[in-house]
């Protein structure tokens, strides 16, 4: 995951790979607490959520599929020359 937690999408928006509240207490200068809050199912018919989420990063999907498909298909390739010389030369 590297070193950066925090990363910066646009002006307005972060994305973090784990909660660490010391470090995004620092990030915000400001002093977030490790609480949870519910709703009242009768109130959160009121509330008005005015938010999207980032943009999903599919290029990057798309290229860890490739990588491990390619994988696959290169072991199934070394299993079966393996298979197919082992045989070769039990034969003789």
């Amino acid at each position: 995951m590297g070193e950066g937690n925090i990363e910066a999408i646009n002006a307005n928006m972060i994305r973090l790979q784990r909660i660490d509240l010391d470090e995004m207490n620092q990030f915000y200068s400001a002093n977030f607490l490790p609480y949870i809050l519910f709703l009242d199912p009768l109130v959160d018919n009121e509330l008005i959520s005015n938010y999207s989420l980032p943009a999903p990063d599919s290029e990057k999907n798309y290229g860890y599929a490739f990588q491990w498909f390619a994988f696959a298909i290169t072991l199934l390739i070394i299993y079966f020359g393996l298979g197919i010389k082992r045989r070769n030369e039990s034969n003789h």
